[in-house]
């Protein structure tokens, strides 16, 4: 099924004895097709489009965006068995997203997207949920920009391997991972932004996956974890908690060794936020 969303602008004709008189140009920004997906209309190279899951019989609390790597097509990712059932565990809406465009037009396009979807299938509840973005590569730098431009509508953010920029402004829970042989200057850049969001205090988490480079590799074992472990703490009755380092179990990125907040016997602004002992386990595991 195929649902065309208009773009009305108002053009006025004058003439020398009349009033003006407003007239209606119809112009398409883009369409559903497939029932769930929404693709817009760009000129050149640029594609945006966003495709939807729901479990059956689930009222969803959040909304998990998933953005794959090289502004390649993530709709097929709302598809997947593994991220579905994940889904289905934490009652989570599966948004799969192609972005190859500004980044910031892309966050926009995202909420109109989903905002047509869940109208044309009777959803509309879901489109005033908050997200969880998971991004790898060019996905993780779509889930940076989308968190900094909507902190309000951001439980947290995952960026596996993506090359980001440095922020002064504090921005939502977040997980950053590198590779230990992916490029220097990326490596560099992720732990950057590591350290200068931990000194604002942000709920931050960084793992170095060992033995790897750029490859996706099994970074999504470790994302799924601390989603799970975010969830539990920063989104309780459809509001979004704000979440305090003092409340946390902190970990030595260099020796993988953690302890309480109170008890952590190097730099705090160094650390990584790691919620619980069930996460701890995981995030240690992951970068041995």
């Amino acid at each position: 099924m195929r649902v065309f969303t208009p773009l009305i602008l108002i053009l006025t004709l004058f003439s020398c004895d009349s009033a003006p008189e407003p007239i209606a140009e119809i112009i398409e920004r883009g369409e559903i097709i497939e029932d769930w997906t929404y693709e817009f209309f760009l000129e050149g190279r640029d594609q945006n489009a966003f495709r939807l899951w729901v479990p059956e019989n689930t009222r969803v609390k959040g909304i998990l965006v998933l953005a794959p790597g090289g502004a390649g097509n993530g709709t097929i990712l709302a598809n997947s068995d593994a991220w579905q059932e994940y889904a289905k565990q934490e009652k989570l809406a599966l948004l799969g997203v192609h972005v190859n465009s500004p980044l910031g037009s892309a966050a926009s396009n995202l909420l109109f997207a989903l905002d047509q979807i869940t109208k044309a299938r009777n959803l509309a509840y879901i489109s005033s949920l908050p997200f969880l973005l998971r991004g790898y590569s060019h996905g993780g730098r779509f889930s940076q920009e989308f968190a900094s431009i909507y902190p309000d509508k951001t439980i947290a953010y995952a960026n596996i391997k993506g090359t980001i920029i440095q922020t002064g402004t504090k921005l939502p829970p977040s997980l950053l991972i590198s590779g230990s042989n992916d490029t220097p200057g990326r490596n560099k850049a992720i732990t950057q932004v590591f350290l200068a969001q931990r000194k604002l205090k942000t709920i931050t988490c960084f793992a170095e996956e060992p033995n790897i480079g750029h490859e996706l590799g099994n970074s999504d074992v470790l994302v799924k974890a601390f989603f799970s472990s975010i969830l539990k703490e920063r989104l309780k009755n459809s509001e979004l908690i704000t979440l305090k380092e003092t409340d946390y179990l902190l970990g030595n990125n260099s020796n993988l060794q953690y302890s309480a907040y109170n008890l952590f016997p190097e730099s705090i602004e160094e650390a990584s936020c790691l919620f619980d002992e069930e996460f701890a386990s995981i995030w240690q595991s992951f970068a041995e």
